[in-house]
């Protein structure tokens, strides 16, 4: 499988992040997230240590900070919070 995300440079990461603002774009930025496999139990595509680089190309991309955020994180930890409660 072909790495989709966080390599080294912003511009590796520009198709992801244009993906991702698309994504934002149709459906809205509360309804968009990162997959949350990175604990090493499931083979990814993308190396989290590179997560910075896909931060960097999304700022790039012309998302703002609070979309960022929510997209990162803040929406998984939204619908964890209320389906767990």
């Amino acid at each position: 499988m072909p790495t989709a995300c966080c390599g080294n440079a912003a511009s590796k990461n520009a198709p992801t992040a244009a993906m991702i603002v698309k994504v934002v774009d149709t459906v809205g930025a509360d309804h968009v997230s990162l997959r949350s496999d990175f604990d090493g139990s499931v083979k990814t595509a993308c190396d989290p240590s590179k997560l910075s680089s896909l931060t960097h190309a999304l700022l790039e991309a012309g998302l703002d900070t609070e979309t960022i955020g929510k997209v990162m994180g803040g929406n998984m930890v939204r619908v964890l919070r209320a389906r767990l409660n």
